[in-house]
């Protein structure tokens, strides 16, 4: 987070995070694949900012990825 911070403070931008869409209808949660330290410094600084992010879905059960 630290690392995340330093670049905010050069006015560098942050990378996106990488979310994995959940689904309500099995139970399965909207889940964080890469970027939880950036949320987590995003909101240090403003938590009200609006945070880049990348959804993407799980395979269909049986494809390979």
């Amino acid at each position: 987070m630290v690392k995340d911070l330093g670049k905010v403070a050069a006015g560098r931008k942050l990378s996106p995070v990488l979310v994995v869409r959940g689904c309500a209808a099995t139970g399965r949660p909207l889940t964080v694949a890469d970027g939880y330290h950036r949320i987590c410094a995003s909101y240090h600084i403003d938590e009200d900012a609006d945070i880049p992010c990348r959804l993407v879905d799980l395979p269909a059960s049986g494809q390979s990825v």
